[in-house]
């Protein structure tokens, strides 16, 4: 005869196994970005390839004399106080300023981001600047580089040291790429390589494309000011 002792037992080791499903579900809504999000989620395994050198403790840096800061490029230093000038694999954000060091690349920008007017670009392109300075500023993050030297172009700078890819926040597998072209405030462009946990690079530029069709559908950043539906995927190497 069961006994209104084990009854008890018995619906409070069920209400338990609720707890920790329902504890599970949204932890995995935490860790893969959460409501209001991308639908795009990947399981990464967490061992970093040996060929990159990581940086655990990095910490956005100011701008140094003739350094300019962008979206996709910032400093940081590491825990021994070195300090390194970056560009992020994969994408490039707007110029903020029109110079004539950036006239070629603000030209190319305009046509991958659909005919953007110039005013409007040069407007993402603080926004970017200042996107990426928050959020590195606000949260943790790690680097994680080959320490490969950005080769010449017009998006290219001389004080750039290396490119990298930046995890944000510490702990989850989310990029600061991916975040950037989700919000409407990259493109894909520039290098790509394998990532630390393994992910090819083509699979990884596969995903960025379909974060990049849902932020230009949506009308995310600079997307919005866009003026061509196929805009997207223009080699912003090429001469104007």
């Amino acid at each position: 005869m069961v006994t209104r002792n084990q009854i008890i037992a018995a619906s409070c080791i069920a209400a338990f196994l609720i707890l920790l499903a329902v504890g599970a579900y949204f932890g995995r809504q935490i860790t893969h970005g959460g409501v209001g999000e991308s639908s795009e989620a990947r399981e990464l395994p967490r061992r970093i390839g040996s060929e990159f050198e990581v940086f655990d403790r990095a910490v956005l840096s100011e701008a140094g004399s003739g350094e300019e800061m962008a979206g996709h490029r910032f400093a940081f230093s590491d825990s021994v106080s070195a300090r390194y000038m970056v560009q992020l694999y994969f994408v490039e954000s707007p110029e903020p300023e029109l110079n004539e060091r950036t006239r070629e690349s603000v030209a190319a920008m305009a046509r991958y981001f659909g005919d953007v007017p110039l005013d409007k670009l040069l407007e993402g392109g603080v926004e970017a600047r200042d996107f990426t300075a928050r959020l590195l500023a606000e949260n943790r993050f790690r680097i994680a580089t080959k320490f490969e030297s950005p080769e010449s172009g017009p998006s290219m700078r001389a004080s750039v040291r290396a490119f990298v890819l930046v995890e944000m926040p510490d702990g989850e597998e989310r990029y600061l790429s991916e975040i950037l072209v989700q919000e409407g405030y990259a493109a894909i462009s520039v290098p790509g390589v394998f990532l630390p946990y393994g992910e090819p690079r083509d699979t990884y530029r596969a995903y960025l494309a379909r974060l990049e069709e849902e932020a230009r559908r949506a009308g995310r950043g600079i997307w919005a000011h866009s003026r061509s539906e196929t805009a997207g995927g223009v080699d912003l190497d090429a001469a104007p």
